[in-house]
């Protein structure tokens, strides 16, 4: 007889797994705490880097999305220049500053950052970057204390049974079965068949809804969501900067500009010495004869 013991070794869907964490890069930016609820509504907390491995692991994986600056969970709110992460407390052990990091310039400067090409450096927590949340990726075992692992004939069997579902997997026919209160489903790899038969319409969840911890958003929610932001986008252009600098006038020091100003006034110059000037004096003359003429 031979004993399984089972790991559940992918985390949900995009998250990223590294050891025994799941990771979730969210490319999105935000301050240190909001960053930091966002994470909490997830199950999760800010990233913890305990060694090098997680440095690297976190640097590569930001390079393939197009990150890199994220928050991390050390900070040293409570104590100044006592760096401790977010999540447990505890002190930060392992770091990576930057070259003259931390600065600590301000008293405000409390919250780290992790940086691809120059390492940790301190940021007030005020401002906005991207983050990434971690948690945990628990045991087969862990996640429910009702879950039977055995090993027959066929294959390895686990059943979980819970007040609301009931799900089997067998390894040598790949069955898997899945019946909550709302719908079932059922899989088989053998003939291809799948039947999803449900009483409720899905619900798109995404990260908006999860972090204003709400699981959908309705018809007239969203109308004055978009209403909101046509509001916060609106722009007048007779105040923009553009339409203002067509106002003014701007000093050009450019060699080609300052050539064609000079030239124009040369030219401006020429006409008034040689065309209305001597027009002037003619007329002068004239109107002199004309009074000579009519005392």
């Amino acid at each position: 007889m031979t004993f399984v013991s089972a790991l559940a070794d992918a985390c949900s869907v995009d998250w990223h797994r590294y050891q025994s964490d799941c990771y979730l890069f969210i490319n999105v930016t935000d301050n240190w705490a909001n960053a930091k609820e966002s994470c909490k509504q997830q199950k999760a907390h800010l990233v913890r880097i305990d060694d090098a491995g997680i440095d690297n692991f976190l640097r590569t994986t930001m390079k393939t999305k197009g990150m890199y600056l994220i928050w991390t969970g050390a900070n040293d709110i409570d104590t100044e220049g006592v760096y401790v992460w977010e999540d447990n407390g505890a002190r930060v052990n392992y770091s990576d500053w930057g070259e003259n990091s931390p600065t600590n310039r301000t008293a405000d400067q409390d919250c780290v950052i992790f940086a691809v090409r120059r390492a940790w450096m301190d940021k007030k927590c005020t401002k906005y970057y991207k983050y990434a949340c971690q948690k945990t990726n628990q045991t087969i075992d862990d996640r429910n204390a009702d879950d039977q692992v055995s090993v027959t004939a066929s294959g390895v069997q686990q059943t979980t049974t819970s007040d609301d579902a009931e799900q089997t997997a067998r390894s040598g026919d790949s069955e898997q079965t899945t019946s909550p209160d709302d719908a079932e489903q059922t899989t088989r790899s053998g003939d291809a068949e799948q039947t999803t038969s449900s009483t409720e319409s899905p619900t798109l969840r995404c990260f908006c809804c999860s972090r204003n911890n709400v699981t959908q958003l309705t018809g007239e929610k969203k109308q004055q969501i978009i209403s909101e932001l046509k509001k916060e986008l609106f722009v007048v252009k007779a105040n923009t900067s553009a339409s203002r600098r067509k106002l003014i006038s701007v000093n050009d020091s450019r060699p080609s500009s300052v050539a064609i100003g000079s030239l124009g006034c040369f030219l401006l110059v020429l006409v008034l010495g040689f065309i209305v000037v001597p027009d002037l004096i003619d007329l002068g003359r004239f109107l002199s004869r004309l009074a000579a003429a009519n005392p």
